[in-house]
């Protein structure tokens, strides 16, 4: 699929910062879930190594989903797999992907319409990492916003580490440059249905590590970014967190980013997103580049509106359809990403069949020397 799109007049920089001083689901035995709207004509896509290619297209229609996926490496995904807390011995996943690591980067919009979807996110999100710690992944995560101004409007939010007598908009809270910073990992999510504290996180990172202990926990204080944002950004955000300046030494995500690791990026918003800068060839190039341009060491999953295409979730008594969203155009322009609607039931199913992709792709993921 190919587009034209104007660059948006927005300038943003990618400068180092000063470094910073933490449900049930369905992903249980018996595979993916059943009932339950998980979304409409949504696509996948999978492309190959420089020696040859192939493409995915994932079709759900209703309560019933299919997808058939190849990588680079010439082997197919299963079906959804067994996602239980407790390792399956049996399980048919990769045996090659014990061990290795993965870097997950999660862009979620603090658009004021986006308090269900967060809601939804940590739903799906303690399963999800069930079966990424059951392969004994080294795994970071680090959590960012699509806007990242850090405000809080009415000090009587404050849950700790802020004063709530004090006045708007940092209520007495001891911040430090990467709390505003566009792809910083956000650990004081503020305002109208944040978490309103700093998340204290092992090692006194702005990401998660292997070494956090209630890694669920940890996830739901980062991910509960607030309703005091917008949707602006969100590509952006994804390429400044994994940009060299944001993860240099002193830099707000140090360490992040390493070079033998798969990078998985999740974006989360209910808009398009109309003022990222640049065209959309930049932006696949910013996310090869920080892999090394493999295109197989690199999974991007967007979670966004479906309302241009038919059949969508959003605005379903609508009969116009809006135009083709640039997320549309830069997932098939990815060599590894997939595309859903914010407007189903359930982001789990999403994250189930992420996880059969990221664990074929990690299996075969060689680390550069």
């Amino acid at each position: 699929m190919k587009a034209t799109l104007a660059a948006s007049a927005a300038v943003l920089a990618f400068a180092a910062c000063s470094a910073a001083p933490a449900g049930s689901s369905g992903f249980g035995p018996g595979g993916p879930l059943s009932g339950g709207s998980t979304g409409s004509a949504d696509t996948t896509v999978a492309a190959s190594t420089a020696t040859s290619a192939a493409s995915a297209s994932t079709t759900e229609t209703g309560d019933a989903s299919t997808a058939n996926t190849s990588t680079g490496s010439g082997t197919s995904a299963a079906s959804a797999p067994d996602l239980g807390t407790i390792p399956d011995v049996g399980s048919p996943l990769p045996e090659g992907c014990d061990g290795k690591k993965i870097d997950f980067v999660f862009v979620i919009s603090n658009s004021n319409t986006m308090a269900d979807q967060q809601e939804k996110l940590l739903a799906a999100f303690p399963g999800f990492m069930d079966a990424i710690e059951s392969r004994d992944i080294d795994k970071h995560v680090l959590v960012t916003t699509s806007l990242p101004m850090w405000t809080m409007a009415d000090c009587a939010d404050c849950f700790s580490d802020c004063d709530k007598s004090s006045s708007p908009p940092e209520c007495g809270a001891e911040l430090t440059e990467c709390d505003s910073l566009l792809g910083a990992g956000r650990t004081f999510p503020a305002g109208k249905g944040a978490t309103n504290r700093r998340c204290d996180l092992v090692g006194d990172r702005r990401y998660i590590t292997s070494q956090e202990v209630q890694v669920d926990a940890a996830f739901k204080c980062l991910a509960k970014v607030g309703l005091d944002g917008d949707d602006v950004f969100a590509v952006d955000a994804a390429r400044a967190a994994i940009s060299p300046a944001l993860n240099a030494k002193g830099a707000c995500n140090e360490g992040f980013l390493r070079k033998d690791a798969l990078l998985v990026i999740t974006i989360i918003t209910d808009t398009g997103d109309a003022d990222s800068i640049g065209p959309i060839s930049d932006w696949v190039a910013d996310f090869l580049l920080a892999k090394h341009n493999d295109p197989d060491a690199v999974y991007l999953l967007v979670i966004t509106t479906d309302a241009d295409i038919p059949g969508h979730l959003c605005h379903p008594n609508d009969p116009w359809l809006q135009p083709e969203g640039r997320f549309r155009v830069l997932v098939n322009a990815m060599p590894n990403a997939s595309i859903r609607s914010i407007c189903a039931d359930s982001f789990i199913p999403f994250f189930e069949d992420a996880l059969a992709t990221i664990l074929e792709l990690c299996e075969s993921f060689v680390p550069p020397q």
